[in-house]
Order: C-alpha cells, then structure tokens, then sequence
C-alpha cells in the first residue's frame, strides 16, 4: 500500500517534523507533497514550482493575510483559497492521502472534497475542529487583546463562516481521524460530527538522531556556557508566546531560589529587549539544524515545558531521547508523554511554585532519570509508530 502525505512543510515547527519523520518511516512506500520545501529529499515533492508556483503561493498568502487585518500574532487559518493540489492527488497513483498540518493556505477546504482517495486527516493542533482559531486558548486570548467591538465581531463571523465549512465537509466526505494525544481526540468526539474511523497514535522520533552527546564540556564552550552552572533550557518557536507558557517563564526567571542558574531561551528573540532580563538568561536564535538542537538538549539539565495547552510535543519527546528530563504542567497531552516523578515532573496548573519545585527535585534526583530515552525508544521510535499507522491505514483502505 502506498500513501502520500500532505503538509505545508516538511521542516520548522513541530507538526512539520512529525510528517517528515512518519514519511521517512515509510521509506519506499510513501510520497511527501508540501507547498515550502526544506529537506533534499527527492521523494518529497514541491506542488507549484518555479517562479509561477512562488507567485502563486505568495498571492494565496498576502490575501489570507489582508483578510486577517495583518493580525500575526495568533495562528489563524482559512484554507479557503484553491491551490489545485486535490487534482495532484487524484492523478496520483497512492492509495490513501494522509493531511496533516494544511494551513496557509495548502489546499482549501472545498478542494478536499474533491479528493477521490481514502482520506485520513492527522490533527496537530485543534483546527481542523474549530474556526480560524488553532487552540480555544488563542480565541480566548485574541478577543481579551482585542479592544474594537467591530474588529471583534469581524473575526467572529470569520471563525463561524470557517467552521460552518468544515462541518458541511465532514457531513458529506468520509474522513478519518489520527490524533497523536487521547485528550485532542477525546475533543474530536465532543464535537459529534460524523467522523469515519478514529484512533490515538503519537508522533514519531528519530531516536537514531537524538541522543544525548558525550563531549558536554567541549559542548558548553562552544555555547559559552558555564561549566559549574545547572542549566535550565525554554525552548519556543516564538520566544513569548503566551500559549507556550512565556509568563511562567518570566516568573522562574526572576524567582530567587533559580538565580544560580543559566536558562538557555532558544527560539526566535530577535525583537526582545536582552538588557531587561537578568544576566543568568543565555539567548540561542533559533536553528532547524537537529543536530545542534541535540547539543543544546546535551548541555540542558532540565528542559521547561510551560505550556498551557498543547497536543502531544515532539519537543518533550525529543528531549527525553537525549535523556533531558522535563518538567511540564499535569494537563492536556502533556501529561500522557510524563509519568510524574518517573519520567519527568508534572507541575500543578498552573503555579510557577509547583513548577519551580519540579526543576528542584529533577536536580536533585538526576540519576532517577538516566534512562528515559529507553521509554521513547520503546514507544515512539519510527518502527513502532509505522506499524500502527500502517495497520489503521490497512482497515481503510480494506
């Protein structure tokens, strides 16, 4: 059997690594298509090439972007505007399509219904459930933010247009439901649309790719990092992003019982003022090069997931293949990748205390944690989510 997986990218953030990783865990018997092309790899394709193809992607952009105000701050998604990947589906020769992370405008909701194959949609977040909005958080939050009333109204009757879309695409098309967390699918069923099949199954990782390094003196000069120091790592696409748990950061950050530590913050910081936080704070910019974000993980003691809500990261478990235990808050998909005490340490929603208490008692309790990387190795490494994706995938199309 043959599957092609669909996604707006095949490198970046976390729901981008996922397919590129379950794609490579087919090896052979799968295609990638993607509309922004990062890895060389000549089984994932490029829809639109060329100068035409950039233009093209670039319009669809610009127009989703003018119909949000310009608004890019919180993740909001249409996929309203046709980009003809349903016709490249259908002249393919794959048996089944699997979605994945769709938005910018990868294909528009009205050309998935045109799809001819069996299709299974893998959600990495709540938008294929919701409106424009990709948490309930970032509505929430969007609508606190947002003073003018007609603004407001505005976005409203967006979010409502695009779910009343989707509805009447899961009433007349037969999709299947893959979520990495049982919390996001258990949000699936509280909708009561008509869903075809359903099942849980976590992301995979490259656990060949991510362990932990042994050279960790070398490591931390190359970071310039302290040798003597406990070193907390924050990792964020967006460094203050609220969803991420940013406010809990600022918090830990200036507590006096973590002034002895280094805090490596790594993600996009450009537009932060470095002078307002305190010296202990080290900033990395971002990089999509695995291979160095091993070595941070390597150097990092414990890594600080403050997530308020999430679905099943990929960071927390690339950080435990390198054996960097995590502490997180006790909700959402975090609390079914961590095991309390065992794994790592969950946190009670959401006190800065109960988190700063986590850090503590991984420091003291280091040698609890040496071998997590076995549970991802035994769990999410690429041969054992292939064989449960390739099984669901087999009743389908059967």
């Amino acid at each position: 059997m043959r599957v092609s997986f669909i996604s707006y990218s095949d490198g970046g953030g976390g729901a981008a690594k996922a397919v590129y990783n379950l794609h490579k865990s087919f090896k052979k018997n799968s295609n990638l298509i993607v509309v922004d092309k990062r890895q060389k790899n000549k089984t994932i394709i490029l829809h639109q090439r060329g100068i035409i193809g950039k233009i093209k992607r670039r319009l669809r952009y610009l127009i989703a972007q003018l119909i949000f105000l310009n608004q890019n701050f919180y993740v909001m998604s249409l996929n309203f505007l046709n980009s003809n990947l349903s016709k490249r589906i259908n002249d393919s020769k794959y048996d089944l399509v699997n979605l994945h992370w769709i938005n910018c405008e990868t294909i528009s909701l009205s050309e998935i219904k045109k799809i001819n194959k069996p299709i299974v949609w893998t959600l990495h977040d709540m938008w294929p459930i919701m409106g424009i909005y990709h948490y309930s958080l970032d509505k929430k939050y969007f609508n606190q933010d947002t003073k003018s009333i007609i603004v407001k109204k505005y976005f409203n009757f967006l979010d409502n247009f695009i779910k009343k879309k989707k509805e009447k695409l899961f009433f007349e098309k037969k999709i299947n439901i893959v979520s990495p967390s049982k919390w996001l699918l258990d949000e699936v069923k509280k909708t009561k649309l008509p869903f075809n099949k359903t099942l849980t199954i976590p992301n995979p990782i490259d656990t060949k790719l991510f362990q932990k390094k042994k050279k960790i003196t070398k490591l931390k000069k190359k970071y310039q990092i302290p040798l003597d120091r406990k070193i907390l790592l924050y990792s964020s696409l967006k460094i203050d992003d609220k969803r991420k748990g940013y406010e809990v950061i600022k918090k830990l950050i200036n507590m006096k019982a973590n002034k002895d530590y280094i805090f490596i913050f790594l993600g996009i910081n450009d537009f932060l003022y470095k002078e307002n936080y305190p010296s202990n704070v080290k900033f990395i910019k971002e990089t999509f090069n695995e291979n160095e974000i091993v070595e941070i993980y390597s150097i990092s003691d414990v890594l600080l997931f403050p997530s308020i809500i999430d679905n099943f990261p990929n960071t927390i478990l690339e950080a435990m293949s390198c054996s960097l235990p995590c502490v997180a808050f006790n909700c959402f998909g975090m609390k079914e990748i961590i095991t309390h005490k065992n794994n790592g340490y969950l946190a009670k929603p959401y006190s800065v205390e109960s988190f700063s208490k986590g850090i503590n008692f991984i420091l003291k309790n280091k040698k609890k944690f040496n071998n997590i990387s076995k549970i991802v190795k035994s769990n999410y490494a690429y041969n054992v989510i292939r064989e449960k994706y390739s099984s669901f995938f087999k009743k389908i199309v059967e």
